[in-house]
């Protein structure tokens, strides 16, 4: 027999269950951070305290492509059960709440008459606003929304509580504050719209390597213009440009070399400096790498080619 499928709830399939924390915290995350993808059944809030993540999921399973979605500073994301993801931090570091909510079908001798009587359904929670419903109808993998009222201060209340309780899931405060935070959720608009695409960061890293590729230049000085983690801008450079940061770095830098070659007696030293090469020696490197000749060669070609464009004015007379 085959291997059997395990079934994952999702927002759409839930009515009368109610929501059970089963996972916190409150964390920063280096910009090197690495985490494998994986699915779990319970649902997953997690907010952007501040820096930037993105949420990296495989929308066609664990043999599809990869896709990513940005969480800026102030915003968060709340995913639906049972899709492949995991989380890429884009800036230096990245500070989070997560909390994952289970929903369970029936209460268990530990959850108190006061929990029973105060833990709405799934049913109910997502009744309490049309956003609310409209987001169970939609049944979307995830919303992405920008905290326009308490989310983060929920957040860290339900997190501080779970981290403190010595039965946090069964821990009565906590309970309490679950739909307290949906009802928060409830008042916030999507960021859809407004969020900073992958090519934004590109183009400003571009533009930034315009302005400044005569001075020492770095991955890491790059990124930390645009504000997001080196890997991850190496990662969106090779998917947006098809090269690598220090290719486009060193590309522009002998287009300047080429401009000054063809248009000034300048020496190769100082036209290494002009355009951000530490020494004379890596300037002919880079060039010879990337045009294939030297930067006289080069300079001879232009010279040639000019004074073959630029014909003698017939009333001169030739000695």
């Amino acid at each position: 027999m085959g291997e059997q499928k395990e079934i994952y709830l999702t927002f759409r399939d839930l009515s009368s269950q109610h929501f059970v924390p089963v996972g916190w915290y409150h964390d920063t995350f280096p910009g090197d951070f690495g985490m494998a993808m994986h699915l779990h059944q319970q649902f997953e809030i997690m907010y952007c305290e501040k820096g930037s993540f993105a949420l990296a999921y495989m929308p066609d399973g664990p043999d599809g492509d990869v896709e990513c979605v940005t969480v800026p500073e102030k915003c968060f994301i709340v995913l639906n059960a049972g899709y492949y993801h995991k989380i890429i931090i884009q800036t230096p570091e990245a500070r989070m709440y997560n909390v994952e909510l289970s929903p369970q079908n029936a209460f268990c001798e530990q959850e108190t008459g006061l929990i029973r009587k105060f833990s709405p359904t799934v049913r109910e929670i997502f009744s309490i606003s049309p956003q609310l419903s409209e987001m169970q109808r939609k049944n979307e993998r995830f919303y992405i929304f920008h905290d326009s009222h308490d989310v983060g201060m929920t957040m860290r209340k339900l997190v501080e509580e779970l981290l403190e309780s010595k039965n946090p899931s069964y821990d009565l405060a906590a309970r309490l504050l679950i739909p307290k935070l949906f009802i928060d959720i409830s008042r916030c608009s999507s960021t859809e719209r407004t969020m900073p695409s992958a090519p934004t960061y590109v183009r400003k890293a571009i533009l930034y390597i315009q302005q400044n590729f005569s001075s020492p230049l770095t991955v890491q000085s790059i990124a930390r213009s645009v504000g997001i983690a080196p890997a991850y801008l190496q990662r969106l450079f090779k998917a947006e440009l098809n090269e690598s940061i220090h290719d486009a770095l060193t590309r522009t830098r002998i287009q300047n070399a080429k401009m000054l070659l063809k248009n000034t007696t300048l020496p190769n030293a100082a036209i290494a400096k002009l355009s951000g090469f530490a020494t004379r020696e890596k300037l002919i490197y880079a060039f010879k790498t990337q045009e294939g000749c030297l930067p006289r060669d080069y300079r001879s070609a232009c010279h040639k080619q000019n004074m073959r464009a630029t014909p003698w004015p017939p009333d001169v007379e030739l000695l």
